[in-house]
């Protein structure tokens, strides 16, 4: 997306350009949705390896628990958030809307 920022047949057609930037501004948000997604997974991993570790140290165990359970709440919400962003967009969502109210 970057690369046809900066094609020159791109940057003279003011219509093509917003397409353009609109697709790489929602392509942006997938990419970094997704990446937050994969650092709570490893986070996730992390702790259940410490608390296989920690042997028969309770409150090792017990940190290890709380923060698996904070990593699979944030997954779970991130998860939410990557279906929404991958739905399709209504065609209509970029046009402008009059409304009266009388």
């Amino acid at each position: 997306m970057t690369e046809r920022l900066a094609d020159p047949d791109v940057i003279n057609d003011p219509k093509l350009l917003m397409r353009v930037m609109s697709e790489r501004s929602k392509s942006e948000e997938i990419v970094q949705a997704f990446e937050s997604y994969r650092g709570a997974e490893g986070d996730y991993d992390t702790a259940v390896e410490m608390m296989r570790e920690s042997g028969d140290d309770p409150e090792m165990k017990e940190m290890a628990r709380e923060e698996s359970k904070m990593a699979e709440q944030t997954m779970s919400a991130l998860e939410e958030t990557i279906k929404v962003l991958l739905l399709p967009s209504d065609p209509n969502d970029s046009r402008n809307v009059m409304l009266e109210i009388r």
